[in-house]
């Protein structure tokens, strides 16, 4: 049986970019391989080699929403949220990771959530095409008074760790330890990361006044050899 035409030619840029990640494996010829994959309707061959670029270009940006991308098809959920986050870190005003995060507020029925990432799109990007479509869903929906936000989980905590996002996965679990007090998982873990962040900022206050001495005292050095 013969390929399409079209499958083929994808089949031969497939080969092809393969080659030359082998050759440099930091390129960012990932993210092709991955869509050509995708087209094939091969997307757990997109996620291997999308994730695989994303190791070595943990910063590429379309990378990152391609991924996040490939994680909504595939359900999983927490995992897409945060690479959706991991871009607006990088690009605040990224009008793609917020439509990505709204549509899963939108489908997990996040309404109030949601309603925030819409309203962030029409600030940044008013005449985006996919706000009339958000709007319309969220209209659809009666949202309940209490609403609450997006419920973390550990998972995305330590999603958010591995991202190198800390503040968010401490965010996360002081969220479980409101929620789940008697949780000493959640406790000790939270004490973890909150001692670290704390022992970090001590560490870089303390290098910054070290150094200043050192240059006080270099200057009086050299004032005493001028004399």
């Amino acid at each position: 049986m013969e390929l399409p035409v079209d499958e083929v030619q994808i089949l031969g840029l497939i080969r092809d970019y393969k080659e030359q990640l082998r050759s440099d494996p930091t390129s960012d010829l990932f993210l092709p391989l991955a869509r050509c994959y995708s087209k094939l309707g091969l997307d757990e061959a997109g996620l291997d080699a999308i994730k695989r670029g994303i190791e070595k270009n943990p910063d590429h940006i379309l990378g990152l929403l391609f991924l996040a991308d490939l994680l909504t098809k595939a359900e999983e959920f927490d995992e897409a949220i945060v690479f959706y986050e991991r871009v607006l870190s990088l690009d605040g005003y990224n009008s793609d990771a917020l439509v990505g995060l709204a549509q899963l507020d939108l489908r997990q029925q996040h309404y109030q959530r949601a309603q925030v990432r819409i309203s962030q799109l029409v600030s940044n990007d008013p005449d985006h095409e996919a706000i009339e479509g958000l709007n319309a869903q969220l209209k659809s929906f009666e949202v309940e008074a209490d609403e609450g936000i997006l419920l973390p989980t550990a998972t995305m905590a330590e999603l958010y760790l591995s991202q190198g996002l800390k503040e968010k996965a401490i965010s996360i679990y002081r969220s479980l330890h409101q929620h789940h007090p008697d949780n000493v998982l959640y406790q000790d873990k939270l004490t973890e990361l909150v001692q670290g962040s704390d022992d970090a900022s001590a560490k870089d206050v303390t290098d910054k006044h070290v150094a200043g001495l050192e240059q006080w005292l270099f200057a009086i050095e050299r004032r005493r050899n001028n004399v």
